[in-house]
């Protein structure tokens, strides 16, 4: 298992919080980049994160952005900024975003207003932390909300991702008319993939131009012909229809 990144004793956190920290061992262990800008501050700065941080790696913000942020010798999970310069943090992140997609990004400072402070989300940090005023145990709360949100965003463009392969292997998707592709996508999500034919009705509609029991046999009939070899729609007659993949 990887080194602990994150402090899991922190003195004064609620013990329910200190269990919710180590139950999560991803969590506990993420890879911390601190970017850190040499300015009076910068001390300050550097004590506070040892509060709550047990390891991180450090880099000076007058390094070149394309090795502050490259990946190749270490990757990282969450990125730090440090500075009191916000126009400077600003403009790095306006220019080199898109280096950190998928990456936790916060800036810390000793002092900001909320006029700052907005500014910067508004251009992709995910939090700005005025460590004057932010005790470290709301700030390591703070990262667990990030991490559990980045990692469901991931878990959702998986399962959408898996969902696209299905709708790809059953039947040339990328032409489907919109109708159509409803239908194919209700029923590969249903059980069995079998739906009832007022479920794959309410799919197929819209509010301005609901569908009835025959439209949607033209509708299935339509979409047959998109099949790939193999795949195949029976119906029972009575209510439902079902999606046969091949053996």
């Amino acid at each position: 298992m990887n080194e602990f990144t994150i402090r899991a004793n922190v003195p004064g956190a609620p013990e329910d919080v200190t269990t919710l920290f180590l139950e999560n061992p991803e969590y506990m262990t993420l890879r911390i980049r601190y970017i850190e800008m040499n300015d009076t501050e910068a001390e300050h700065r550097r004590s506070w994160l040892d509060k709550s941080l047990l390891h991180y790696s450090i880099n000076d913000f007058s390094t070149r952005p394309d090795i502050l942020l490259s990946t190749a010798k270490m990757d990282y999970d969450v990125i730090i900024f440090g500075g009191e310069d916000h126009r400077r943090i600003a403009e790095f992140m306006k220019e080199h975003s898109s280096m950190m997609v998928n990456k936790i990004k916060i800036c810390i400072c000793m002092k900001s207003d909320p006029k700052r402070r907005a500014k910067l989300i508004m251009l992709g940090f995910d939090d700005v932390i005025d460590i004057g005023r932010t005790h470290y145990l709301e700030f390591m709360a703070r990262i667990f909300s990030f991490w559990k949100r980045y990692q469901d965003n991931a878990f959702s463009r998986k399962k959408d991702n898996e969902f696209q392969r299905s709708m790809t292997k059953a039947a040339h998707a990328y032409n489907l008319p919109p109708r159509l592709r409803s239908v194919l996508q209700h029923l590969l999500k249903s059980p069995g993939n079998t739906a009832t034919y007022n479920s794959l009705c309410i799919a197929a509609s819209s509010d301005s131009n609901p569908i009835t029991r025959e439209n949607l046999k033209v509708i299935i009939s339509n979409l047959r012909k998109f099949l790939r070899p193999g795949y195949r729609i029976t119906s029972d007659r009575q209510s439902t229809y079902t999606l046969i993949q091949p053996k």
